[in-house]
């Protein structure tokens, strides 16, 4: 699995988190994210990990990828 896979599902979890308002807080948002987290330690142990949050100034969830 490559990075841009990766950052792919992510991307994928960030539109459905402003797709569905009741899937953010939800508990196969939190199966999701999980299973994200896990690959991305897994893959690249040495990288921060993405997250994905509310952004006030977007009005949206917006993903960040720490350098």
């Amino acid at each position: 699995m490559t990075k841009a896979d990766l950052l792919k599902d992510w991307e994928k979890f960030r539109a459905d988190c402003n797709k569905d308002s009741g899937y953010p807080n939800s508990h196969v948002a939190g199966l999701d994210r999980g299973e994200l987290e896990d690959a991305w330690k897994k893959h690249f142990p040495n990288d921060l990990l993405p997250y994905v949050e509310w952004s006030m100034e977007h009005g949206e969830y917006v993903l960040h990828i720490p350098t």
